[in-house]
């Protein structure tokens, strides 16, 4: 029986999980993913989490584990305990999402709501005073940004056969497209999350910049004032960035500098940067090659300030009875996940919603 203790058992047992296996072990009575389930049990067990299904941790979808330590500093640093956190995990999520390519954090492990300090960026922590004298203990402005696990879910086609004699190599491919699943949901939930039963993401956020279009076409001059509203809002310029679809982006680098001088440079560079800073695509922004359809959008911040907390693991149930999948010999997998998004400093954030993207 496989039991989290003080000799690493657990972790040792979750290098060699198998996905293909499980999937497969539900397909086929005589292959033996003994250790999967005892991993899920496990995983249950460790977490309080109820449902249906097997529920695998996190790590469990990478090919290696390794364990390290994320600290907060500045202001409240003391008041918020370190989280232990798969890293190999982030490391498979990261090429898949574009918040987290941008700097955004991810938190595994959670086990219950998560408050974190937050201090108004623009308020000194401190005050001059005489020899001898008081400093001035006004308060500081600080409130808190709260976390509660909001529920994904996403389902992936397996063929059958596949999964009963799966090699490494397909076990590797599972793992991306269930990865690639997960990383889809939760970048739109960074991105565009409407609150609810949503995690609320950055255009939803109150408190950010907003940026309306001053002509038909974005100018250098409208680029650089996103750019200044945001680091005029006093916080860490840690991980500045742009988020935009492929029309903006090839908009941006369609447009000079200057007008008519294409020696000034363009409003994008080849390399993507744009009012120096680096810039990502996702199609989860809105964007449209016909105008009249829809206006481009953008986001522009720190993406340190943008964290992703994510609960207990990955809840995974087989359904090869579905009856799309069933006549194509495919099986269904439905994969939940317990997450959520805190934006610590909405100010450090920008939306330009409206670039014409003809």
């Amino acid at each position: 029986t496989i039991h989290q203790s003080g000799n690493n058992e657990f972790d040792r047992e979750k290098r060699n999980f198998s996905l293909t296996k499980l999937i497969a072990s539900q397909l086929e009575p005589s292959i033996d993913a003994s250790r999967e389930r005892e991993i899920c049990q496990e995983q249950r067990r460790l977490t309080g989490k109820k449902g249906e299904g097997s529920l695998i941790p996190f790590e469990c979808l990478t090919p290696q584990l390794e364990k390290r330590v994320l600290t907060y500093a500045g202001d409240g640093s003391n008041l918020v305990s370190t989280q232990v956190m798969e890293s190999e995990f982030i490391s498979a999520l990261q090429p898949l999402s574009v918040a987290t390519i941008l700097g955004a954090r991810v938190l595994t492990g959670l086990m219950s709501d998560i408050a974190l300090p937050r201090q108004d960026a623009r308020t000194p922590t401190g005050a001059w005073f005489a020899e001898n004298g008081a400093i001035n203990t006004a308060d500081m402005s600080l409130d808190q940004v709260t976390g509660t696990a909001k529920h994904y879910g996403c389902i992936t086609s397996f063929g059958r056969k596949t999964m009963i004699s799966a090699t490494p190599g397909v076990e590797q491919i599972a793992r991306q497209l269930l990865m690639a699943n997960i990383a889809a949901g939760l970048d739109l939930a960074v991105l565009k999350g409407g609150g609810g039963s949503a995690p609320t993401g950055i255009t939803a956020t109150t408190g950010i910049h907003t940026k309306s279009s001053s002509s038909a076409n974005p100018t250098y001059a409208e680029v650089l004032d996103v750019v200044a509203r945001v680091k005029n809002s006093n916080v860490p310029m840690t991980n500045l960035g742009w988020a935009l679809n492929a029309f903006a982006e090839a908009k941006f680098k369609s447009i000079t500098k200057v007008s008519s001088d294409a020696g000034a440079g363009f409003l994008m560079d080849d390399d993507g940067r744009l009012g120096g800073s680096p810039s990502a695509v996702s199609s989860q922004l809105l964007g449209n090659p016909d105008p009249t359809a829809v206006d481009s959008e953008v986001i522009y911040g720190d993406w340190s300030q943008v964290i992703v907390g994510m609960w207990n693991g990955v809840e995974i149930l087989i359904n090869p009875y579905e009856a799309d999948a069933y006549s194509k010999g495919n099986v269904w997998v439905r994969a939940i996940v317990d997450a959520d998004v805190l934006v610590r400093h909405p100010e450090a954030f920008a939306h330009w919603e409206d670039i014409k993207s003809d």
